[in-house]
């Protein structure tokens, strides 16, 4: 694996339409701009453990999923940025919104939907959040307008589906990640 260099964040885009539950898997313990097989993921170490330690947390204790704030987590490539920005600044009707190139992750919100209403586990929500925020991710806007990261043709055994990442905004300029969608696959249960 390959990390760049100090202060470049360089994009590589997966030429193939499909990312295979082991490349899901190996991206799970990546990194800060490390490449792997042909792509790099964006959430940095620090965060990942973070994630896994929140979702550990909740599971040892059986409580429900506390407010928790990762900070500096998510790092965008420039066009990623840039591109949010623009969707953000249409949103909010400003010129002078900005989307900053780390991003902060809040998992509450993805443990209630994924794992207490779906029925997933902790660390399948651990992995889909991470490969969401990987390089290869398209900005993509939903039909209110709102920014999204979008993953398609994600294959998990013999399933196909697409990792949506909502960007979610407040107007005082805040930007930050919080759920992570699995389109495509029918939730495990149902309350």
């Amino acid at each position: 694996m390959r990390q760049a260099p100090r202060g470049q964040h360089r994009s590589r885009a997966a030429s193939q339409g499909l990312v295979s539950r082991a490349r899901l898997h190996g991206i799970a313990h990546g990194a800060r701009r490390h490449f792997c097989k042909g792509f790099s993921v964006a959430l940095i170490p620090a965060a990942h453990k973070a994630l896994i330690a929140y979702a550990e947390r909740i599971n040892d204790s059986g409580a429900p999923p506390p407010k928790h704030t990762i900070r500096r987590a998510v790092i965008l490539t420039e066009m990623q940025r840039v591109a949010i920005e623009g969707l953000l600044r249409a949103l909010w009707r400003s010129n002078d919104f900005a989307c900053p190139l780390v991003l902060d992750l809040k998992p509450q919100h993805a443990y209630e939907s994924r794992v207490v209403r779906d029925g997933y586990a902790s660390e399948q929500l651990v992995e889909w959040i991470t490969a969401g925020c990987a390089d290869v991710a398209l900005v993509n806007s939903d039909a209110r307008g709102r920014p999204n990261l979008l993953v398609p043709g994600v294959r998990d055994e013999a399933r196909t589906f697409d990792l949506l990442v909502p960007i979610r905004s407040v107007a005082d300029g805040y930007v930050y990640i919080d759920d992570v969608i699995p389109r495509g696959l029918v939730p495990r249960q149902k309350k």
